[in-house]
Order: structure tokens, then C-alpha cells, then sequence
């Protein structure tokens, strides 16, 4: 009786079955959206010559991505970049207002299929000094 009923299942039809499963499956884990966190160091641009940076400042940018997780999964971490551009700093306390638009570098391969959720800090503090000149000292 039980021969009877395995020779009954078509086993072209089960295994069809099972790949369309499967697809579906993949296709519906690829999808899903997740976020996480990369932490590129912070590329200081456009320092003026004549000025020395005197405080401690965050070296790295906390940068939260949104995308599908198979996009994610490829992403290699110094792919991600963060520039800050200082050409306005100015002797004593400065403070850069950082955003997403100007601060964070994707690469072209990754514009449209992820999206930069927030950064962390959303503001950059700079403490500079005039550089003194060494042929003045010595006068």
C-alpha cells in the first residue's frame, strides 16, 4: 500500500516545487531593508596653511546607511568616505555644521541603492592656533 502511493507522487513536480520555494524564498530575504553603521575617518580639507589645530576632535564619523541586505553585504567598509571641508577655520573655537549632502562620500555604485540615514556628530568642533613663524622667535 505505501509502494502503491510512492509510485503515485511525480517527483518532476515536487522538485519544481521546491525550486520555485526556494526562488520565492531568496527573493523575499533579499529584499528586506536593514540599517548599519560604518565608520569612516573624518578627511580634513582646505586647512589653512597659517593655522594649527590645538583641540582634540571625533576622528571617525558615525555613518548610518538604510539598504537591502544583499547591498549592505557587499559594501566594504573603506568604500565609505567623510570629508569635512575647514577652509573657513579660524584662530580660536570653530564649529563645522556636518550633513549628509556634503560630508558623506558613496561610491557612484551605491548612489540610489542605498540611503545615508544620519550622520553622527552633526557638528564638528575645531580648536585652531596661529602657527607661529620660527624666523621671528629668533630675532
Amino acid at each position: 500500500m505505501i509502494r502503491d502511493k510512492f509510485k503515485q507522487i511525480d517527483f518532476g513536480l515536487l522538485i519544481i516545487s521546491l525550486v520555485v520555494a526556494l526562488a520565492l524564498w531568496m527573493n523575499v530575504k533579499s529584499e528586506r531593508m536593514e540599517i548599519r553603521h560604518f565608520y569612516p575617518f573624518i578627511e580634513l580639507q582646505n586647512q589653512p596653511t597659517n593655522l594649527a589645530i590645538q583641540s582634540q576632535y571625533p576622528k571617525t564619523l558615525d555613518v548610518v546607511i538604510q539598504g537591502q541586505t544583499t547591498v549592505l553585504n557587499g559594501i566594504q567598509p573603506d568604500l565609505i568616505g567623510a570629508v569635512a571641508d575647514i577652509k573657513t577655520l579660524r584662530a580660536g573655537k570653530n564649529t563645522f555644521r556636518l550633513a549628509v549632502e556634503k560630508n558623506v562620500v558613496l561610491p557612484k555604485v551605491l548612489r540610489g541603492r542605498v540611503e545615508v540615514v544620519r550622520i553622527i556628530p552633526e557638528t564638528l568642533e575645531i580648536e585652531a592656533e596661529p602657527i607661529k613663524n620660527t624666523e621671528d622667535s629668533g630675532k
